[in-house]
């Protein structure tokens, strides 16, 4: 999921793989590099939640096509009500997909966080 989300911020096709063994189509790009680690470090993160019964099960990150399912962009009638960055419609109840006020403009706060920690 984070580097699906990473692959959105570059505007790249829904079914790329970012997989390590692919980076090197990348260009071993530094920030895909990144996310594929972040993947991998929350992959072995989630297997020790289980295995020492911190959760029964890993927890369940939403696919890149559930969230743009979820996104009904079709709906939205003020510019305002989606994110500057992801085009997205915010969250009614408080989360990641939460509006965030940020540089004059509306962002979901995952979106800001990427911007303020990784392109800024």
């Amino acid at each position: 999921c984070i580097a699906a989300t990473i692959a959105d911020v570059f505007c790249l096709s829904d079914n790329i793989d970012l997989q390590a063994s692919h980076l090197a189509e990348w260009n071993d790009n530094p920030i895909i590099a990144d996310a594929i680690t972040i993947e991998t470090l929350w992959s072995e993160i989630s297997s020790r939640l289980v295995e020492l019964s911190i959760l029964p099960q890993p927890p369940q990150l939403e696919t890149v096509m559930e969230i743009r399912a979820r996104a009904k962009i079709a709906t939205v009638i003020h510019k305002a009500d989606l994110c500057h960055l992801t085009l997205q419609p915010f969250a009614d109840e408080p989360c990641t997909q939460s509006s965030v006020d940020w540089n004059d403009n509306k962002y979901m706060a995952c979106a800001a966080n990427l911007l303020l920690h990784r392109m800024s």
